[in-house]
């Protein structure tokens, strides 16, 4: 589908979005078939992703899509401690 559009698009750069890991988005930017590439759920579930995108260090993709948009289905204390800012982070 990039191969069919991206000639169409001559004045504005092309973001991509869709489950693209890093490796894939940096190959695509390489061949010059996207000018960049947005991650979405790979940033709620990877606070620190441009830090592992940096150091080459994996994405572990054990996230919990319950708590992506709210508390999911707990407690009222533990609704204080899950979602975006308790996976954990990479170590160098």
């Amino acid at each position: 589908m990039l191969k069919t559009y991206r000639p169409c698009i001559k004045k504005s750069a092309l973001f991509l979005n869709g489950g693209l890991t890093p490796e894939e988005a940096n190959q695509l930017i390489a061949a010059k078939e996207i000018d960049a590439a947005v991650f979405g759920t790979l940033w709620i579930g990877h606070p620190d992703l441009a830090k592992r995108i940096d150091h080459g260090i994996p994405v572990d993709a054990k996230m919990d899509p319950t708590t992506f948009y709210g508390p999911g289905p707990q407690t009222p204390y533990e609704q204080q401690k899950k979602g975006y800012t308790d996976y954990p982070a990479a170590m160098l």
